[in-house]
């Protein structure tokens, strides 16, 4: 609401940083509720149904904006947002007692110190901070060139959920490709992927 209530990019700023602020609160518990409702055998299953919907999401949401920013303008467009957002807290209301209730108060054995020390935990770290800062900037930097070149909000979200879609399809086939590989395969070849990616950009920026 911040945007359309006070137009100005100090709303923008305040609004951006509520955005990233709830969204954090929101990734690490719904991902702790699929791990805390998923046995042993269906975690994958279960992590990739949540990918899954993240991936849709992730599709329709710059589609939806995209539109309604060429159609209704920035502010209303602000206000298609708040109008999705609601759609949640409706279904937690309704739903909440489908939600695990947490009755023990026993502080956690271990520290973030003790964690670090664990196998493997840095190899996580590294791997995951690379693949996040590489979507990071493509989201990024995408409007910024796609403004400079003149692109229209409508075609620069069709853009974004290309990218949202490709995504869709590696989470679909990640578990059975999980049943043919191992972790360290996978994430080999995805960043073998990537990187060819990246070595063809120039060879069609010129065309761009």
């Amino acid at each position: 609401l911040m945007p359309y209530l006070f137009p100005g990019m100090p709303a923008l700023f305040v609004a951006a940083f509520m955005n990233g602020f709830a969204f954090t609160f929101m990734n690490v518990t719904l991902q702790n509720l699929v791990g805390l409702q998923s046995t042993p055998d269906e975690q994958a299953r279960n992590f990739s149904n949540f990918s899954l919907a993240l991936a849709t999401a992730n599709f329709a949401g710059p589609l939806i904006i995209g539109f309604s920013i060429d159609h209704l303008g920035y502010a209303n467009a602000c206000l298609v947002i708040v109008a999705i957002s609601l759609i949640p807290v409706a279904l937690l209301v309704m739903k909440r007692t489908a939600l695990p209730q947490t009755q023990s108060k026993q502080k956690p054995a271990g520290n973030l110190l003790e964690a670090l020390t664990k196998p493997g935990v840095w190899r996580v770290l590294a791997t995951s901070s690379l693949v996040v800062t590489g979507i990071d900037m493509f989201q990024f930097y995408l409007p910024i060139y796609a403004h400079s070149i003149a692109l229209s909000a409508s075609v620069t979200g069709i853009v974004l959920a290309a990218f949202s879609a490709a995504a869709f399809v590696v989470r679909l086939v990640m578990p059975s490709l999980l049943h043919k590989m191992t972790v360290e395969e996978l994430l080999a070849g995805s960043f073998f992927l990537g990187a060819i990616t990246f070595a063809l950009v120039p060879l069609f920026h010129n065309g761009w």
